[in-house]
């Protein structure tokens, strides 16, 4: 099967649209593509390297030698893209897919949705832990308060599913900013501050570096 026939099947395996209020659509498969099983270790190893343009990543572990839990988006032709996950201990896989893109009300939608969840919607349990680092490649796509959001709607669930807790925000801004005189029970403000202060301390905004765009009629 050639390249271009195997770009076309993972494109067409994102037939499940999900709901979203933005314009444009997001699509998700039925289970996360294992992008090595679909087009081989080396197209796939060539195309993380080249190809899928890093978007958001969330610390795994203490820096430096801590990994990296990733999302990033494999750019098809000019019209769309796939937004692959790259986790510690597993090969790339894509998730979803996003017409248009780039549009950054799109991609706002999509990780919102994505991470009240933490990534399940999707196929992957994405984070296991309160990350003790941000960096965000693509600020022209999602700004940081939009990302607070996200970490809000990832709290709300983290919370719920034991994943972390508010203690452990408290706990990190504490370390970080000498800061622990809140309140023991918390209130919907203070919590707010709390992510303020954690982002302040945790996230990191990069310069956009594009990559090139997968034409499947020529790839």
């Amino acid at each position: 099967m050639s390249l271009e026939s195997r770009f076309r099947r993972i494109v067409a395996a994102f037939g499940l649209q999900v709901p979203t209020a933005a314009e444009g659509a997001i699509f998700r498969s039925r289970a996360p593509i294992d992008l090595p099983a679909c087009l081989g270790r080396a197209v796939a190893r060539r195309l993380v390297a080249e190809r899928i343009e890093p978007l958001f990543e969330f610390g795994v572990g203490p820096p430096p030698g801590g990994s990296a839990a990733g999302l990033g988006m494999l750019w098809i032709g000019r019209t769309g893209g796939l937004v692959c996950a790259n986790l510690p201990h597993r090969a790339p896989v894509a998730l979803a897919a996003l017409c248009p893109a780039p549009d950054p009300p799109l991609i706002a939608a999509f990780l919102m949705r994505f991470m009240a969840k933490n990534g399940t919607t999707f196929g992957v349990d994405f984070l296991h832990g309160l990350p003790p680092w941000i960096r965000n490649q693509r600020p022209d796509l999602l700004d940081r308060r939009t990302m607070k959001r996200a970490l809000w709607r990832w709290m709300t669930w983290a919370e719920r599913a034991g994943v972390t807790s508010w203690q452990a925000v408290r706990s990190h801004v504490a370390d970080r900013w000498g800061r622990d005189d809140w309140s023991e029970m918390l209130s919907h403000e203070e919590r707010g501050k709390l992510l303020g202060m954690y982002l302040a301390a945790s996230y990191i905004e990069l310069s956009h570096v594009g990559r090139h765009a997968v034409d499947v009629d020529n790839e």
